[in-house]
């Protein structure tokens, strides 16, 4: 059985337009991290991605504001992957 694996990995990222309108409050975070929108544009779905591509939490969402819970998660480095009616942000943050 031969499958095939698609590695992506992040080195960076240019947070422009849309993400200047997208906040993370604590970040560093030593639990929870609040999401919000600066600009009412209402968030559709959030995902937490590790430093390997794998997502930690995935949950629709309706609003412009939201918290996330990362106390089950190791101190680490992660991506925040914040759609929106209008986009995709993502949002760099570190739990410590």
């Amino acid at each position: 059985v031969v499958r095939k694996l698609t590695v992506v990995l992040i080195t960076s990222l240019l947070e422009t337009g849309a993400a200047d309108h997208v906040t993370l409050f604590p970040n560093p975070t030593t639990g929870s991290v609040r999401v919000t929108s600066g600009d009412n544009t209402t968030f559709t779905n959030i995902r937490v991605i590790d430093a390997v591509g794998g997502t930690l939490y995935d949950a629709p969402l309706e609003g412009f504001q939201a918290d996330v819970d990362l106390s089950h998660l190791p101190d680490g480095a992660y991506i925040l992957k914040v759609t929106r009616r209008d986009g995709v942000v993502f949002k760099r943050m570190v739990k410590d």
